[in-house]
């Protein structure tokens, strides 16, 4: 299947476990994950299917795909529930902590992104220079805005999904915080998960330290 592209080969995979009964889709998902070994997903899936046919093999599989902070949970389910069948209440009870403690590190992980606030830390943000130039070609298009600053909040979990908390300054002397920042949500595609405050706002404090650390936009 050297002529099928990396989506095409996981469809391959996962269709075939949903549709064809007569065929065993663990050699396709083993294939692509050999080709393509960073795939966690993957690693879920097999170990997953392995445990349903009680291949303990599989725990291998969902130790490397709880690495991941979203499959993490999934992981410990499919464990869990594997060792209630067979009666290891021990292996059980260990999985069922597990997932206990990934509940309450995602409650934590969702606390961090709900909001900003004064106190949290900024940082530059790790962006590229095309990136910046995209942001400022479409600011451009927002009537209103005057200059836009924008930077990073550090976060806990999941790092590799940055936080941007972007700071504008509207035009003109009283410019309104509320649909000025709506106009840029409607008109502005950010790199990830973006909080907007307003210059001389209701989160004057954020904007301060956003416009200190941060780096200008327009």
């Amino acid at each position: 299947r050297a002529d099928l592209s990396q989506e095409q080969c996981w469809n391959l995979a996962s269709l075939t476990e949903r549709f064809r009964r007569d065929a065993d889709p663990l050699p396709l998902y083993e294939a692509y994950s050999r080709e393509y070994p960073d795939d966690l997903d993957t690693q879920y899936v097999i170990g997953r299917i392995k445990l349903g046919r009680d291949d303990a093999t599989g725990l291998e599989h969902l130790e490397a795909a709880s690495t991941r902070f979203v499959l993490t949970l999934p992981a410990c389910e499919v464990a869990y529930a594997y060792f209630k069948r067979r009666g290891d209440e021990a292996g059980a009870k260990r999985w069922r902590e597990r997932g206990e403690a990934q509940l309450d590190r995602q409650a934590r992980a969702e606390a961090e992104r709900s909001g900003v606030r004064g106190t949290d830390p900024l940082i530059a943000p790790q962006i590229g220079t095309e990136v910046l130039a995209h942001l400022r070609e479409q600011l451009l298009s927002v009537a209103g805005i005057k200059h836009a600053w924008i930077c990073e909040k550090v976060v806990e979990f999941v790092p590799e999904q940055p936080v941007y908390v972007m700071a504008v300054q509207g035009s003109g002397l009283f410019p309104k915080e509320a649909s000025l920042v709506q106009a840029v949500i409607d008109q502005v595609s950010f790199p990830g998960e973006t909080f907007l405050v307003m210059k001389g706002g209701s989160a004057e404090a954020v904007a301060k330290k956003v416009i200190e650390v941060g780096v200008p936009v327009l």
